[in-house]
């Protein structure tokens, strides 16, 4: 891949056309992610987006739903 170097000042508006990412589509992987945290990964496991007392959170792989903040909307029928 070419190299690019750009310079850009604050009246300058910088917009992205085109985006790829290394390798091919089928060797992304979610854990790849760097907001996910895949340890607890496991069979039959959901995503959960866990925030801490710092205001950074993480979508976090787990059995489990212990936060009873959690509300689960299955809609109507």
């Amino acid at each position: 891949m070419a190299n690019i170097k750009a310079t850009i000042t604050p009246a300058n508006r910088l917009l992205v056309t085109n985006y790829a990412v290394g390798g091919t589509a089928g060797s992304i992987q979610l854990s790849n992610l760097f907001d996910v945290d895949a340890t607890n990964l496991a069979d039959g496991a959901i995503l959960v987006y866990k925030q801490t007392s710092a205001g950074v959170g993480k979508w976090t792989a787990t059995t489990e739903l212990d936060n009873e903040e959690t509300v689960l909307e299955g809609g109507t029928f």
